[in-house]
């Protein structure tokens, strides 16, 4: 239903060794207890990983949804004040959105990503809306 959960499968073909699983599920259990926290690219158990990407995509599906009504008052806003509020949350949506679709990459940093993500918004908005300072 959300996301791309469905197309992720567990395949057999790297499958560990029983002994090597246990030590490493026993080693992720360990970092949870303690509170630690747990990169992207940490072994993580098939079921956890699935739960992770499916609360991430529906993180940014209510992100993208949550900017659609917002959007659609920019062009009634009274002032360009508010306008540009409207604009500005608008934008913090749809960047927190695309945060969080988008693949990890080691070589980009996170302000760069949120960035892009600004820009490729405002280039979206209709051009009435847009406003100058």
């Amino acid at each position: 239903m959300y996301g791309n959960v469905d197309g992720i499968e567990s395949s057999d073909e790297g499958a560990l060794p029983a002994g090597v699983e246990a030590a490493l599920q026993e080693l992720f259990d360990q970092l949870i207890a303690d509170d630690q926290r747990i990169e992207p690219r940490d072994w993580m158990p098939d079921g956890y990983r699935k739960t992770l990407i499916r609360q991430i995509a529906q993180h940014a599906h209510s992100e993208i949804i949550g900017m659609q009504p917002e959007g659609n008052w920019i062009t009634r806003a009274p002032s360009l004040r508010r306008k540009a509020i409207l604009l500005a949350k608008v934008q913090d949506e749809a960047a927190t959105g695309c945060t969080c679709t988008r693949p990890p990459r080691p070589w980009a940093s996170t302000a760069r990503i949120f960035s892009t993500c600004c820009i490729r918004a405002s280039r979206s908005t209709p051009a009435s809306s847009t406003t100058r300072r």
